[in-house]
């Protein structure tokens, strides 16, 4: 699992917890961009699918880049963190404004939720916290109304 604090570590927290896996992806989004083959999915997400980004900027006094990724909630629309949790149509997701010091995202491409989850284990998840707070809230607290299973994060693994 991606071990920086950002928008893949959210997404796959997300998904381990509430599913009792542990995923394999690359230690960031840009690397996941390669181990999943990104680039062969270049048309509309479908429902559940990871959306890569490529995009630049600091994290712990290291510059590079670190990508950023969605979850596609089916019709164009995707779930991210970018200055908060937010909805956004995937493509315009590259027209937001970046934080300070960091470059516009650039759609690199989908992987089906079924080739990320050829590289989970199952793993049995302290489901109580994880620094301090509710797990399966730690990603979409922001987000007023919406419930993890409503999007299908249940993924029906094992």
């Amino acid at each position: 699992m991606g071990r920086n604090r950002g928008s893949l570590f959210s997404i796959e927290v997300t998904y381990e917890r509430s599913n009792g896996l542990e995923m394999w992806g690359g230690d960031d989004a840009r690397e996941s961009t390669e181990i999943y083959e990104v680039h062969e999915n270049m048309d509309l997400p479908p429902k559940e699918a990871f959306i890569f980004y490529s995009c630049s900027g600091m994290i712990k006094g290291e510059v590079k880049n670190w990508g950023n990724v969605a979850l596609s909630l089916g019709n164009g629309e995707a779930i991210h963190a970018w200055d908060q949790v937010r909805i956004d149509n995937y493509l315009e997701i590259e027209n937001l404004t970046p934080a300070r010091g960091w470059t516009r995202p650039k759609f690199t491409g989908w992987a089906p939720v079924e080739r990320i989850l050829a590289r989970v284990q199952k793993k049995q998840w302290n489901y109580l916290s994880l620094n301090g707070r509710l797990l399966l809230l730690y990603f979409f607290r922001p987000v007023a109304g919406l419930s993890v299973t409503g999007f299908g994060f249940r993924a029906g693994y094992g």
